[in-house]
């Protein structure tokens, strides 16, 4: 969301007291972003014992972007109950609870889940940040229906003028790109701009703001990366695709045993059901358990040889030798996760299944889930899963039959077909 873009936007422009990189699309970074001491005004810290004024924090508030409702459980959202304020400070993961004593002043700060609203955490403080980069000064900006009446781009340049780029939010960063991404898929976008522009000019009848004013223009990228630009030396290596091997319970204590005892930290990734299965199996296979990690820095402090567990999202896992970190994916352990289609049954994701697991077709009995494929059958393209049986025998399953399957466990090795 925007709250997000606009925190991630602050960081950049302050001096950083340790070496950060952020990462970005081509399209994130060729919109031109409100200016930065703007940014940084639109952010406000409440802390507990602080005087509140609640009438000049709602102004302001809806001046930067957040919507009044009576229920507060979306980013952007804030509501006034009497001696109560509930906010979903924009860019955060949990809304709070504000309670204000009689002096006016913040007596207690409370996290709640958005959903059953029960307060959960006590804080001390928190940020609260714009919830648009449409930021006005207090009490100035327009009525919305007004607002909507014009696109996004134009109320920006409307309001800000000459809108500087991200790279001026850190003009002393260093700029690296995969490879090939500043080429064919640079112009591409650039040209989609560009009809965009055209299109809602012919539409409109009118002159709009050009591309410039709210996109960088090829010439101002390429002056914007020059001298700036450098490639990225990464020595990192890909980690086993465990679950396509016939013990992949066997292999990921093996390859465990041998990471950790060479001193590196291996790192378990995933979702927190992810995260419980590669635990369990670990435990079971090697007699010890991972310890929890919340981010980069707590992984690189722990010791060397230890095993970690964190809920990053990986597509696939790495082997850093120079950091002495091994990341393993959950998709490394137990395959992609199979993604469901408008035609396939919900039974198919309840529990989840993935390449690797042991299931029971109550047809067929039991077999290893080996893969999903496409079958040509009377000239169209149908989504099947392929089972596997003793012997190397193999049943095809098409969608239909889908609702016939249920996991059965995790490890081939572990049953007997």
């Amino acid at each position: 969301n925007m709250g997000r873009r606009l925190r991630a936007l602050c960081h950049m422009a302050t001096k950083p007291d340790r070496a950060r990189i952020a990462v970005m699309s081509i399209e994130a970074s060729l919109q031109r972003v409100p200016p930065a001491q703007v940014i940084a005004g639109g952010f406000a810290i409440l802390e507990v014992g602080q005087k509140f004024d609640r009438d000049d924090f709602r102004t302001r508030s809806e001046a930067f972007g957040y919507v009044v409702d009576e229920r507060v459980d979306e980013p952007g959202e804030i509501a006034f109950r009497g001696d109560l304020m509930d906010i979903f400070p924009a860019g955060a993961e949990d809304p709070v609870r504000v309670v204000l004593g009689p002096d006016s002043c913040i007596r207690e700060l409370k996290t709640y889940d958005p959903i059953s609203q029960l307060s959960d955490q006590v804080r001390d403080s928190i940020a609260v940040g714009p919830a648009s980069e449409l930021m006005f000064k207090a009490g100035d900006h327009p009525e919305l229906t007004a607002m909507r009446a014009t696109s996004m781009e134009e109320r920006l340049v409307a309001l800000f003028g000459a809108m500087p780029s991200v790279f001026d939010s850190a003009s002393s960063a260093s700029i690296s790109f995969l490879e090939g991404i500043d080429g064919q898929p640079l112009d591409k976008i650039l040209d989609l701009i560009e009809d965009a522009r055209r299109a809602r000019q012919e539409a409109a009848g009118r002159e709009k703001p050009l591309p410039e004013q709210f996109y960088l223009s090829r010439e101002e990228w390429d002056a914007s990366v020059r001298n700036r630009s450098t490639r990225l030396a990464v020595s990192a290596e890909r980690v086993p695709k465990f679950f396509r091997q016939a013990r992949p319970g066997y292999e990921i204590a093996e390859f465990v045993t041998r990471q950790t005892s060479a001193g590196a930290r291996v790192v378990l990734t995933g979702d927190a059901s992810e995260l419980q299965r590669a635990d369990r199996l670990l435990n079971r296979k090697l007699g010890r358990r991972a310890e929890e990690a919340v981010d980069l820095p707590q992984i690189l402090s722990a010791a060397r040889g230890s095993l970690l567990k964190a809920g990053f999202v990986l597509d696939e896992g790495f082997v850093d030798a120079q950091s002495g970190i091994a990341m393993v994916a959950a998709a490394d352990l137990f395959g992609p996760a199979l993604k469901a289609d408008a035609g396939m049954a919900a039974s198919i994701l309840e529990p989840e299944l993935r390449i690797g697991d042991v299931v029971v077709h109550e047809d067929h009995g039991l077999g290893v889930l080996a893969a999903v494929e496409q079958v040509d059958l009377a000239g169209q393209h149908q989504d099947v899963v392929r089972l596997e049986y003793h012997g190397g025998a193999s049943l095809l399953v098409p969608v239909d039959d889908f609702g016939k399957i249920w996991r059965y466990g995790s490890e081939p090795e572990a049953v007997s077909l």
